[in-house]
């Protein structure tokens, strides 16, 4: 369901996302050093580990530039925070991914065998007093499933100075047989937030594994091609997001203070 959800999505949004370049990277590298406190949730697909860890972050209560944000996210968390429960554990972070000086405030889970995310995203308005909802181009969120954004890995970020693109894999166990990588651009821009899949290593129990640049299937070469010149011409680096499950909340404020310090870096 999930594969085929994601097909409709690329499809839908082609059209809306040229400003997200459509090539990626994947991201395989260490967790951040400067968080702790670190839980994972595990799924076992063909006897391997398929791990998405969480870290806390490090609360923070020095005075900034950002505080009011802050301030405004921690008092609009009746809007925001989705309690956990016993089928699902939330988590948030505070960003800014399109780098305009206003905040970001994302909720999400990863639930199921197969890594199902979904999040809500708002952002503060541009008078500084309220959070504007962030939206998919043309749709909404309901029944929307994102890519693995929930990771304490370091996230390849690439910008023309301009737009920020960032790179998310998505693990999709199709069944006990099969199960598939996806790899992934991601933008916000104006409060719109576009994804788009650009590649596909599927799996099988038997040893065959396939490729796919969403648009035909390709060779391995082509595949690792993908991999290693996502956006050419544009400076790379990475980030962090500083993911806080929402079961803790005390001293919100330093906790969304501590979240933002860990993605700004």
């Amino acid at each position: 369901m999930k594969k085929q959800l994601s097909l409709i999505m690329a499809v839908v949004m082609a059209g809306s996302i040229c400003a997200c370049n459509k090539e990626t990277e994947e991201k395989k590298d260490t967790p951040n050093s400067e968080t702790s406190g670190e839980t994972s949730e595990v799924t076992t697909v063909e006897g391997s580990e398929t791990e998405a860890s969480v870290s806390q972050v490090i609360p923070d209560n020095t005075p900034s530039e950002t505080d009011p944000q802050i301030d405004l996210i921690a008092s609009k968390k009746d809007i925001w925070l989705t309690p956990s429960d016993d089928h699902a554990t939330y988590y948030y972070c505070v960003t800014d991914l399109d780098h305009n000086g206003r905040l970001e405030v994302i909720c999400a889970s990863m639930q199921g065998a197969g890594y199902f995310t979904s999040a809500n995203f708002f952002e503060v308005n541009d008078a500084g007093d309220d959070l504007i909802e962030c939206s998919l181009p043309g749709d909404d969120f309901e029944g929307f499933l994102f890519p693995d954004i929930i990771t304490d890995k370091p996230v390849d970020v690439y910008t023309d100075g301009n737009l920020y693109t960032y790179i998310f894999d998505d693990t999709v166990v199709i069944n006990s047989d099969e199960s598939s990588l996806y790899t992934n651009t991601f933008c916000l821009n104006n409060t719109y937030i576009n994804v788009y899949v650009i590649a596909e290593k599927t799996t099988r129990s038997d040893g065959s594994v396939f490729y796919s640049d969403f648009s035909r299937d390709i060779d391995e070469s082509e595949y690792q091609s993908i991999l290693d010149n996502p956006i050419s011409g544009q400076t790379k680096s990475t980030c962090y997001l500083g993911w806080v499950p929402t079961t803790n909340t005390e001293d919100l404020n330093s906790l969304l203070k501590g979240s933002y310090n860990a993605f700004s870096g």
